[in-house]
């Protein structure tokens, strides 16, 4: 009976008593897995993280590169940083750049053929730094993209390389980490983990799919710290942790952690590169601040596991101060490791000043320059805002996406390679009320010296710089030369001066390709009548290329009428006439000169 009776339960589905224990411990085990997921992304969602700046790092453009890469700790305060050539930027060598993250003191930089040297991790059992070298975006040469540098840190040279072509399934060996509890090696892409012992075999994969539900888009990279597993990914500045089940191939999801976009009320978070591990629990993040096409500014910061930094007293640095009024900043010649933009410890960088000016902690910005600055003076972003430069020069300037700026002088020396003019204004609200541009004529690569683009602008316009409106907005208190309107939807409310003539058979040069894309046409005539010296000042609509300019003006109680049929490119057809009223007497000038200027007011 007792046989019949089993095979009846097995035949029916039945559950025994120890099926049901078994089932039930497995359910509540994942159950308290899943709470806890939630509970962590409750957690998460409701809080930032915060971190402690430490200081920041300019590299010269040229053989040292700007572009913060790989970035890795060696247990103490030494970290060791991969910096990709910048200038021209070179998609093979960069530098390895060793250094103190406290204190910015640098202790040995070397070059290597590194690539883009996305990822770095550290081995403290071998001592050695491992790299995942990662694309080189030229297409020439990708055998790197499958291999892993082994470095030594005491000398920053590549003592090994591991060729994993054979081994792996990603396509590009993004980043790598390594997990000294379990000593096994991490490298993967957006897509997929491999985990691999110490001697690289193979143990096993995890898919970002199977892991979170999707692929993601973007991914910084994984570090590891223990079987602590960090992605960097999801947005810039967010930071996903795991805990690492070597022994079931699995890894388990603790918590999100979300970075606000400026730290410490000023400084600018940036785009999170990697993190370094200490000894007693603390975590050095690098990040990189890219604007537009500039780089270089990488910044060091300092947290806790938790990513946490205790908070005492104001979270605003010195410099500021919480009520409504204008704070202002500096920047200068500094050597000092973390400047605050104080008088005494200037900003070292205009690309640093002016994204910590973005910060929207400060109601009005004032930015005060106190030299002469031979680089790109980037203002991105930033509203309510005035530069006063003190007659100091900038080598170029790029003004994008601000309203209410202010800049009482600007002078520059050069052209900025990001659009190729000296300065650049693109949906902006700006006055500047003395602008001094080099002659850039002479340089072909350089057809605008000022490109101001769907933008309200007042500049006057002291070096006759070459200037060309793009559905914008142009004013100025003087006569402004070497202007082109690209199309007739801008704006020239002030005067544009097409040039003087002497004879009106030259009336063509008072021509231009833009001529039919203003509104009015205003001359100044100064003629010789009768020995005396008769000026007139006319004005009229412009329509197509035709405009009737009609004046009087009086002289020794004579009053004389003055008629200027202009017809674009028509020499031929475009007439001057004099006559002295009320007789209406045609009378003939000894001599003459006209001035041509068009506008839209």
């Amino acid at each position: 009976m007792l046989t019949t009776l089993e095979q009846q339960i097995k035949q029916d589905g039945l559950m025994t008593q120890a099926d049901l224990d078994k089932a039930l411990g497995s359910f509540q085990t994942k159950f308290a897995k899943l709470q806890s997921k939630v509970d962590a992304s409750v957690a998460s969602a409701t809080t930032f993280a915060t971190m402690h700046r430490l200081g920041q790092k300019y590299r010269t453009q040229g053989s040292v590169g700007s572009n913060a890469q790989g970035f890795a700790g060696l247990g103490g305060t030494t970290v060791v940083q991969y910096f990709q050539n910048f200038q021209p930027m070179d998609r093979q060598y960069g530098t390895l750049v060793k250094f103190n993250v406290e204190t910015g003191t640098e202790i040995l930089s070397n070059e290597i053929k590194g690539y883009h040297g996305n990822s770095m991790t550290y081995n403290a059992k071998d001592g050695m730094l491992y790299m995942a070298m990662a694309e080189d975006s030229t297409g020439v040469d990708t055998a790197q993209k499958t291999k892993v540098l082994q470095i030594d840190p005491a000398t920053l040279t590549i003592k090994n390389t591991i060729d994993l072509t054979a081994k792996t399934a990603l396509p590009i060996i993004h980043s790598i980490g390594y997990d000294s509890a379990d000593d096994c090696f991490i490298v993967a892409d957006n897509k997929t983990m491999e985990f691999y012992d110490a001697g690289w075999n193979l143990q096993f994969t995890i898919q970002w799919a199977d892991l979170i539900g999707y692929v993601p888009g973007f991914m910084q990279g994984v570090q590891v710290h223990g079987s602590d597993l960090y992605w960097i990914g999801g947005r810039k500045s967010q930071i996903w942790t795991y805990t690492i089940d070597y022994d079931n191939k699995a890894i388990d999801y603790r918590t999100t952690y979300s970075f606000d976009d400026f730290q410490e009320g000023l400084y600018p978070t940036g785009e999170l590169e990697g993190l370094a591990f200490t000894d007693n629990g603390s975590i050095y993040i690098c990040s990189h601040i890219t604007v537009g096409k500039w780089g270089g500014l990488t910044q060091y910061f300092v947290t806790n596991k938790n990513f946490k930094t205790p908070i005492a007293g104001s979270t605003l640095v010195s410099i500021q101060i919480a009520s409504p009024s204008p704070t202002e900043f500096f920047v200068g010649n500094n050597t000092a490791y973390n400047p605050d933009g104080t008088k005494s410890n200037p900003f070292a960088s205009l690309l640093e000043a002016t994204t910590c000016m973005r910060t929207p902690y400060t109601p009005f910005k004032k930015l005060t320059m106190l030299t002469d600055m031979d680089d790109t003076l980037a203002l991105i972003d930033i509203d309510n805002a005035m530069l006063n430069t003190q007659s100091h020069k900038v080598k170029a300037t790029v003004i994008i996406n601000c309203s209410n700026l202010y800049i009482p002088s600007l002078q520059m020396t050069g052209y900025s390679r990001y659009k190729m003019n000296a300065l650049y204004i693109y949906n902006s609200q700006t006055r500047i009320n003395d602008l001094k541009c080099p002659d850039l004529t002479a340089n072909p690569d350089v057809t605008e010296a000022v490109h101001i683009e769907r933008s309200g602008v007042f500049i006057q316009d002291n070096s006759k710089a070459r200037i060309t409106l793009y559905n914008s907005t142009f004013d100025t208190a003087g006569s402004t030369f070497n202007l082109t309107k690209d199309n007739f939807m801008s704006k020239m409310f002030g005067n544009q001066v097409l040039g003087t003539i002497t004879n009106v058979a030259n009336s063509n040069e008072l021509s231009s390709k833009d001529f039919a894309y203003y509104s009015v046409m205003n001359v100044h005539i100064t003629t010789q009548i009768a020995g005396d010296t008769v000026g007139f000042q006319l004005s009229a609509p412009i329509a197509g290329g035709v405009v009737n300019l009609i004046g009087h003006s009086q002289s020794s109680d004579v009053i004389y009428l003055c008629a200027f049929h202009y017809v674009k490119d028509s020499p031929a057809n475009t007439t001057l006439e004099f006559f002295s009223l009320p007789a209406f007497t045609k009378v003939t000038p000894t001599s003459y000169s006209i001035t041509a200027t068009v506008s839209d007011r």
